[in-house]
């Protein structure tokens, strides 16, 4: 009896302290999305990580990226850390880091602002981009859209967004996280 009641306490803690998120894939591409607060069922996407380290050239996504509001976007092979360098500021890396992390971090040609992290390989290719609406519990806006350059869509976007400008998904699934 008392481990059936342990396990409902279990339970209604976990599913209390629980989120559901969505998860879009399409390599090099994966975004997280939870449903909207305003309790429809829309699911909005906030996140994007692009590892391009993984992935030959001829898989990289053709897309669109504003590296600051009102200044013109970029297609994705076009960011460069001289073009980069003229919007986004150079990462720091948070005070909290490791030292070993720091060092590594500062290593590296990064920029960070307005909600996007690039970083560029030896090559001078960008080689991780990663967008984020809320960040450091800051909101940004960055906005991203197809390679035509009609389309640039403010984040977070919709599934429909993403379909728009990525193309359907490889993989599409709920993930169950805990937060404690």
């Amino acid at each position: 009896m008392l481990k059936i009641l342990y396990s409902i306490i279990l339970m209604i803690f976990i599913n209390g302290c629980s989120t559901n998120l969505t998860k879009f894939v399409k390599e090099p591409l994966v975004a997280y999305g939870m449903k909207s607060e305003d309790g429809n069922e829309t699911v909005l996407y906030y996140m994007f990580v692009i590892d391009l380290k993984k992935f030959p050239e001829y898989r990289l996504p053709q897309f669109e990226i504003e590296l600051l509001p009102g200044t013109g976007s970029f297609k994705l092979n076009e960011l460069t850390i001289e073009n980069t360098s003229l919007h986004l500021p150079k990462f720091q890396p948070p005070k909290q880091w490791p030292k070993k992390w720091k060092e590594e971090a500062m290593k590296k040609q990064a920029f960070e602002g307005n909600g996007i992290y690039i970083s560029f390989d030896e090559d001078g290719k960008v080689d991780y981009l990663g967008i984020c609406t809320i960040c450091g519990g800051k909101n940004f806006r960055p906005r991203i859209g197809k390679i035509d350059g009609k389309s640039l869509y403010t984040t977070p976007l919709t599934f429909e967004q993403m379909e728009d400008i990525f193309g359907p998904p490889n993989r599409l699934y709920n993930v169950l996280e805990v937060t404690y």
